[in-house]
């Protein structure tokens, strides 16, 4: 065997880099052109940097000139995908998603030290041997399986887009609504779960947290040390799904909400039992609010005035006056609240209760407890546990997930009663609507996908895998 592969080492040597050369090259037309469902970037960009690298290197190691120069660029490009792209989701490639970088780099390491090989260009060049007729010829006929194979170019941005946050695997996954398709999954960072749309529908603002994981009840001296360097808001385009900006607005945020202008985004700092208020222009953090214990939910009233904040271990919701940045009052609702809608005039407030099974109702404008609607039925456990919350445009209907219980609930806000309930998948978490009123989309934990709900006919109509763990959902639409 070692005489076998001795006499034709310098054949798969020429396979080697034609298989690098050929994996790598495709990487270029999917930033440039947007092809294999990726968005496109510009040229004068890091992606626009990376892809010029990508077809200057593949041609050149394909053909073996230059190899080691070539090499030691897409080997420096390597480092800085991993560092920019996928450190800041985990330290580990199995867990950042970072493999590919770091297998293309020690490929590219090993073609340094090698070099162009006997069945090359450049050996050709050097010596005058005649061992390079297979080097031109595979070469030609690799780089241009590219153009061969390519797509089309993607078609316009669908009128409606579906974007969640994927906790466990640290991504966004885009949903086209139109065909209730993925578009694709891009990385974020550790622990995405909050999710809101800027009111000009151009970013994204996702809570990223390096908090671990845990459930209530799970003792905090058990979980591994917090990663505070992960903690943050990540701003994305929603159009090329790339991270923007990290603005850092205090430790482990959960959830968050953006006044109607745009100017100021108001942070749920879990871990440190506050509202962090930050100027969207400067990044920076301008007030800080005391709340209660385990801050959740966070939703502007729909005047614009004030905003409110569910908290978890006090039981309450903490009513924040948006201009002068003071609490005005806090309101006991009930056991573990977490989520918060609003009708749109204002009025009305309703609070999703997990350990009570219901929904509180508040007189918002008054910052006044005033019901409890119980969410009952059959489901996968003995009581509902209300979680997420979503009103519908014309006020004639709040619908609310109830985690494991399974179920999207259908609630009366005039009637104050729940009207029906159907199953969607496993712990429903994150719920989010299209403007018309006539579709949902649920965030189905443990079972990572997304179930798309016919509101009218009251029916999960599909089911759309996405990634690990799925928490929140946005929804944007441009006619």
């Amino acid at each position: 065997m070692e005489r076998f592969s001795s006499r034709f080492a310098e054949f798969g040597y020429l396979v080697l880099r034609l298989g690098v050369a050929f994996l790598f090259i495709f990487h270029a037309p999917q930033k440039l052109f947007g092809w294999w469902n990726s968005p496109a970037f510009p040229l004068l960009s890091l992606r626009g940097l990376a892809c010029a690298i990508e077809i200057v290197v593949s041609p050149l190691i394909a053909v073996g000139l230059f190899t080691s120069y070539a090499a030691l660029f897409g080997a420096a490009e390597m480092v800085g995908a991993y560092y920019v792209v996928h450190r800041s989701i985990g330290s580990l490639p199995i867990g950042n998603r970072g493999e590919l970088a770091v297998l293309y780099f020690f490929v590219f390491i090993y073609l340094f030290f090698r070099g162009d090989g006997e069945y090359s260009l450049g050996h050709r060049m050097r010596t005058g041997t005649a061992k390079t007729a297979s080097a031109v010829l595979f070469p030609g006929l690799t780089l241009a399986t590219v153009f061969l194979v390519a797509p089309t170019r993607n078609a316009p941005p669908p009128s409606a887009r579906v974007y969640v946050t994927n906790e466990e695997a640290g991504t966004l996954t885009v949903i086209n609504a139109d065909t209730q398709a993925v578009i694709t999954t891009a990385l974020l960072g550790k622990r995405p779960r909050g999710i809101k749309v800027s009111p000009d529908q151009k970013f994204l603002y996702v809570a990223l947290s390096g908090s671990p994981a845990a459930g209530p009840g799970v003792d905090e001296k058990t979980l591994p040390p917090p990663d505070r360097s992960a903690d943050g808001i990540g701003e994305v385009d929603v159009d090329t799904y790339e991270v923007k900006r990290i603005i850092h607005s205090g430790t482990d945020p959960e959830q968050i909400a953006i006044n109607n202008d745009g100017t100021r985004l108001y942070v749920a700092n879990e871990d440190a039992a506050q509202l962090s208020v930050v100027d969207l222009k400067t990044g920076n953090v301008i007030a800080s609010v005391k709340v209660g214990d385990e801050p959740e939910g966070v939703t502007m009233r729909p005047d614009g005035k004030v905003v409110y904040v569910t908290s978890e271990g006090d039981g309450a919701v903490f009513a924040v006056d948006t201009v002068t940045n003071q609490l005005l009052k806090r309101i006991e609702v009930g056991h573990r609240p977490r989520g918060i809608a609003f009708l749109p005039d204002s009025s009305r407030g309703y609070v999703t209760l997990e350990n009570d099974g219901a929904i509180a109702v508040i007189d918002s404008l008054k910052h006044e407890f005033l019901q409890l609607i119980p969410l009952g039925g059959q489901g996968n456990t003995p009581r509902s546990r209300p979680m997420g919350i979503a009103v519908k445009p014309d006020s004639s209907m709040i619908f609310v997930t109830t985690g494991s219980f399974g179920a999207l609930f259908f609630v009366d806000p005039v009637k104050n009663q729940a009207l029906a309930s159907i199953p969607v998948g496993q712990r429903p978490w994150g719920v989010g609507l299209l403007p018309d009123g006539k579709t949902a989309y649920t965030a189905n934990g443990p079972s990572n996908d997304v179930s798309v709900v016919d509101l009218e006919k009251h029916e999960v109509i599909k089911k759309i895998a996405v990634g690990d763990r799925p928490w929140g959902i946005g929804v944007v639409v441009r006619r």
